[in-house]
């Protein structure tokens, strides 16, 4: 312990930050777990092969759980694999390297068989995995990591003394108070964040009856946000499907990380404005390979919810035409739970918001349509919506211009208060029906709690 001490020192001073590093936590994490755990673990079972991979698991495991929430349910057996292979594959990459110092043809032989070692051990790993799936957790409060962590601890030490009903009854109690403050209890409470993906458009709807729904993926390039932000943000959450995906239009700013989260998580089902099996074949081909159903959305429909919430679909309509511009062919919803109401519409247009403000309605939300661009949020339709908060995703210094100087001036012209992903982050709405919350990541003055509509 003396020698981690020194080891962490140094480190430390050079740069403090370096304590919340994952990979510095999890070094010295598995090391105390080495050096401390395993030889109590093997006073009851002195068997090294099992209490190495045992003890580094179990305290490592909260770590695993805090930063990547998720727990492949085979760790401790690939830790099997690995433990009986990393000695041979450490000590032929040592002699590899001493002999490439004297004859490199020479060092081939121990490379070689190195070489052959870790391919071995990467089958070993693929074939293992089918048959332990990966548990997706919520994320857990710091304070429940450090209580596992001295949990743990204890446990071990009462069991290396042979005082199993004690180290049973830690180890239950911390258990238990974890699936008890992670658990995803009933709630009457909607949730509705909107990402931070840059310049695009990427939605969450966790319902009261915990449904998860996403409106757009956001794009794909410089970075795919479906991998970057999207996956991890659900992970974070404790969400391991998508029981809804809808994707407005076909804009790549919309879809591009649609590929990512289908190869990564089920999706129940994905709905589109029925052109994008056109637009975007390879997409459509990625769908039904997963067997993911693909339907079409348009006005008239309604998805219905428990607790009285509703997803009722605007556009497009009976009008719109295969030859409009993608924007002018984008799904617009209106989601609807007691006195909270919120207006999705994607990239449309000012003339195909006109032919809309028959249904609409003020709501608490909206969705500022094309990011802020000039296009949309039209002086008409401000009027009939008159929302009580308006959300922009837009990235930030984009080439684009947006959020346009005109659209924010018609805005405060209308007294609405305007938030945007480009200076606070991701926001998230919670409403209870009567009331709703406002949660920027990066808190800003208009921020707090709205009334009743």
């Amino acid at each position: 312990l003396y020698l981690m001490t020194l080891a962490a020192m140094p480190l430390l001073w050079i740069n403090p930050w370096c304590l919340f590093d994952v990979g510095f936590q999890l070094s010295f994490a598995a090391t105390f777990a080495l050096i401390w755990a395993k030889p109590r673990l093997e006073t009851r079972f002195p068997i090294p092969m099992l209490t190495t991979p045992l003890a580094a698991f179990v305290l490592t495991t909260p770590i695993l759980w805090f930063h990547f929430h998720s727990l492949s349910t085979g760790t401790l057996v690939g830790n099997l694999a690995v433990a009986s292979l990393a000695e041979p594959i450490v000590t032929l990459g040592f002699f590899s390297t001493l002999l490439s110092l004297i004859w490199l043809p020479l060092a081939a032989i121990p490379h070689h068989a190195c070489w052959a070692l870790l391919i071995l051990l990467g089958k070993i790993t693929h074939f293992l995995a089918p048959f332990f799936p990966v548990l997706t957790l919520k994320h857990p409060p710091i304070w429940i990591v450090g209580l596992l962590l001295m949990a743990l601890c204890r446990s071990i030490h009462h069991f290396s003394l042979n005082q199993f009903k004690t180290a049973g009854l830690i180890l239950g109690l911390s258990l238990s108070l974890s699936v008890i403050c992670t658990f995803p209890w009933p709630t009457h409470s909607l949730k509705i964040t909107a990402l931070d993906i840059g310049q695009g458009d990427a939605t969450v709807i966790q319902t009261p009856d915990h449904q998860t729904l996403l409106i757009d993926t956001g794009n794909n390039t410089p970075r795919d946000m479906g991998k970057a932000v999207i996956l991890p943000y659900l992970r974070y959450e404790g969400i391991s499907h998508l029981d809804v995906l809808i994707l407005t239009h076909s804009d790549l700013d919309h879809i591009g990380g649609a590929t990512a989260l289908a190869e990564a998580i089920p999706i129940k089902i994905v709905y589109q404005n029925g052109y994008l099996p056109t637009q975007a074949p390879e997409l459509t081909a990625i769908f039904q390979r997963h067997h993911i159903p693909l339907k079409r959305l348009q006005n008239g429909q309604t998805l219905q919810f428990k607790h009285g919430l509703s997803l009722a679909c605007l556009h497009p309509n009976p009008e719109t035409r295969s030859d409009d511009p993608p924007n002018n062919q984008c799904i617009v919803l209106e989601l609807t739970y007691g006195h909270f109401s919120a207006l999705f519409t994607g990239d449309l247009e000012a003339e195909k918001e006109t032919l809309l403000l028959p249904q609409l309605h003020p709501v608490t939300l909206l969705k500022v349509g094309h990011h802020g661009s000039k296009t949309s949020s039209s002086e008409d339709f401000l009027s009939v919506t008159h929302p009580q908060f308006a959300l922009i995703s837009v990235g930030r210094h984009n080439t684009y211009g947006h959020p346009h100087p005109t659209v924010i001036r018609r805005f405060q012209a209308h007294h609405i208060p305007v938030i945007r992903t480009d200076q606070s982050g991701a926001i998230t709405w919670l409403s209870n029906r009567d009331n709703s919350w406002i949660r920027p990541f990066i808190s800003a003055n208009n921020s707090g709690k709205m009334g009743p509509q």
